[in-house]
């Protein structure tokens, strides 16, 4: 009979058949107690052919792999294996089975619940009269308890040695300035006289014993609480102790020391609690100076308004103060990492940024990090800009260990340069029309003058015979006609004065109105240009014109400002109207982002190209001159628009119209 087949019978007549209870049992052990014996112990057990086929499990194997005898059979063992250490299983169990020897192994097998357990497995063969392995008989006891136990021994065992290397180390270095045993049961302290020293404690008492109240009552008043309640916590959970605290001297003065021990439970109570004291009185004043230090620096910094910050690219720890976190808009209590860093800056200013990091960082270039950028608010959305400077620091082998550096909102300044550069551009712009001014300004000054000049001068050269023309009689011809040449000078003098006065009073209305502070205030723009059309209604009614005022966006500016631009801009339109056509103003809008863009056009005599790029310039008119002005109107009007940092341009066609488009800032610039 096969192994196969001998189990199947096995299984199926529950019987032993002939293959052992002879050999199990000489003194007479039958199939059915065998079983009974088998079936009630607590340990795994089987039973195998001498190829290693098992054929039979106690119930407690079952039990505990979950299986069934169907499952088990054979070598299906291997599934409840651990699939890490089957094979070397495999390799001693076929080693034993090749040689007949006994089997001692310890593996882990997974359970009912599917945890795997440590099991020592013991397999013992049984041999015929020849000397033939016929059975093996195994056993699997659990030995998680034992491995557990003896895994603490060996941790307590290194313990005991990091331990006993520590005290000697620091016996060596002269750190440890006292021991100490505490039978806790007792209340009964033992110290050596180093101990007794640092306490300012009698050594005598110190060996014969101390109380617990005897021995704390020279510790400082401030920290008598705090070592109270961490012994009283010692005591609660047993094991490692450290706590530090000030101890008087017999001197008087008080001296910082480190107690370290352990307590020792039995049956879960305290009993024993053995220590050292360390003298940590140098590493305190040396800590109390750097924070003094810190202070000093937190203070400076605080003053002058510099930020620091460090960064550990091994942990990818990044320290920002609360004046640096301000710069990028994140709260004081969030961690931050360098990708914080990266995400709060402007996208314009992320690469160049970056760039400049990683040079810092560089082994071979350790460039300084010298860059100014701007951040994006995390919590706020605010723009700011920075300026920082910084360096590489580097370990012996060139590899970047920190990088550190100050950081500087100069967000203040960079606006003022933006002020100061929008001056000068507009500096320079009202320079070239000073420039374009005075040459209008001389020439339109100068022709009345000459006139002037010249009339006075012919005046004096006919003085003499003036004079002796008025000695004659009215009605003589002489006087009649010097009288005549006199009325005509004198008209032609006065024309020109007029003319003088009437330019200076248009540059005196000019600068008047540029000097006018600006008041910015919301407005309804669609009612105030409505307000202005219905200003001009009786002109615009004798000329026949209609006009159309469409919705318009609100705006935010000088009411007194707006109204002289677009003032201008209608009286313009109507009086530029071409005749014997029904004239049409229209008024319309729309807002663009953070600008507000206007648009007066009307279907009048239009501007000939080469007249456009001069209608802005003071004293300088186009076209038919047949309506009264001086030709500063749009010169005032752009005046007023860029006083406001908008721009105004325009559209025009002779003989079809003109569209003048004025674009505001929605609320001012500042």
């Amino acid at each position: 009979m096969s192994s196969r087949e001998f189990g199947r019978t096995f299984w199926r007549n529950q019987t032993a058949v002939d293959y052992a209870l002879p050999d199990l049992a000489a003194g007479g052990l039958d199939d059915h107690n065998f079983r009974l014996l088998a079936d009630g112990i607590p340990t795994l057990c089987w039973i195998a052919n001498g190829d290693g086929y098992i054929v039979w499990y106690n119930r407690r194997w079952h039990e505990y792999c979950g299986s069934t005898p169907a499952q088990m059979e054979g070598w299906g063992w291997q599934s409840v294996h651990d699939p890490a250490q089957l094979p070397s299983v495999m390799q001693r169990w076929q080693a034993s089975i090749a040689t007949g020897e006994p089997f001692e192994m310890t593996f882990p097998l997974r359970g009912a619940d599917g945890v795997f357990r440590p099991f020592l497995t013991r397999i013992q063969p049984m041999r015929d009269a020849s000397g033939r392995v016929r059975r093996w008989f195994g056993v699997n006891t659990e030995v998680s308890a034992q491995v557990q136990a003896e895994q603490a021994l060996r941790d307590s065992e290194m313990q005991a040695r990091a331990d006993a290397e520590r005290v000697q180390l620091a016996l060596a270095a002269g750190a440890i300035i006292g021991t100490w045993v505490w039978d806790i049961p007792a209340n009964r302290f033992t110290i050596d006289d180093n101990f007794a020293v640092n306490f300012g404690l009698d050594p005598a008492l110190g060996r014969e014993g101390l109380s617990l109240e005897q021995v704390t009552m020279t510790v400082h008043p401030d920290d008598q609480a705090g070592l109270a309640a961490a012994i009283q916590d010692a005591l609660a959970r047993g094991g490692d102790y450290a706590h530090q605290y000030r101890v008087r001297r017999r001197d008087g003065r008080y001296h910082w020391i480190e107690a370290n021990g352990r307590v020792e439970l039995r049956d879960g109570k305290p009993v024993r609690f053995p220590g050292v004291l360390l003298d940590v009185n140098a590493r305190h004043a040396a800590e109390a100076a750097l924070r003094e230090t810190e202070e000093r620096l937190r203070l400076a910094t605080q003053v002058a308004e510099i930020g620091f910050w460090d960064y550990d690219p091994a942990t990818d720890v990044l320290i920002w103060p609360p004046l640096v976190r301000e710069m990028f808009g994140v709260a004081e209590d969030v961690p931050v990492t360098i990708a914080d860093f990266y995400e709060g800056l402007h996208p314009d200013d992320r690469e160049p940024t970056t760039a400049a990091f990683a040079a810092a960082a560089d082994p071979v270039r350790r460039a300084l990090y010298d860059v100014e950028y701007r951040t994006i608010g995390r919590n706020d959305g605010a723009l700011r800009w920075v300026a920082a400077k910084g360096r590489g620091l580097f370990d012996d082998a060139g590899h970047c260990v920190r990088l550190i550096g100050t950081a500087i909102d100069i967000t203040a300044r960079k606006t003022a340069e933006a002020r100061l550069r929008d001056l000068n551009e507009r500096l320079e712009v009202a320079n070239e029309e000073i420039k374009r001014y005075a040459h209008v300004v001389s020439h339109d000054l100068r022709a009345p003058l000459v006139n002037i000049m010249g009339f006075a001068q012919e005046l004096q050269s006919q003085r003499d015979e003036m004079f002796a023309a008025g000695e004659l009689p009215k009605t003589d011809p002489l006087r009649v006609q010097a009288e005549r040449d006199f009325d005509e000078s004198l008209s032609f003098i006065r024309a020109a004065t007029q003319k003088m006065d009437g330019l200076i009073t248009a540059i005196l209305k000019v600068s008047r109105h540029g000097q006018q502070p600006l008041h910015p205030e919301p407005l309804d723009m669609e009612a105030l240009v409505r307000k202005l059309a219905d200003a001009i209604r009786h002109q615009t009614e004798t000329a026949g014109a209609v006009v159309t005022i469409e919705p318009l966006p609100p705006l935010v500016a000088d009411p007194l400002a707006v109204g002289q631009i677009f003032g201008n801009l209608l009286d313009n339109a109507v009086k530029y109207l071409e005749p014997g056509r029904p004239g049409r103003i229209t008024v319309s809008g729309e807002a663009r982002g953070r600008e507000v863009v206007v648009h007066v056009a009307d279907n009048g005599r239009g501007i000939r190209p080469e007249d456009q790029a001069r209608v802005f310039e003071l004293f300088q008119r186009a076209g038919t001159r047949d309506q009264p002005g001086e030709g500063i109107g749009l010169a005032h009007v752009k005046s007023l628009v860029g006083r406001m940092h908008g721009n105004i341009s325009l559209i025009s066609e002779a003989g079809v119209g003109t569209t003048f488009t004025v674009t505001l800032p929605r609320t001012p610039a500042n």
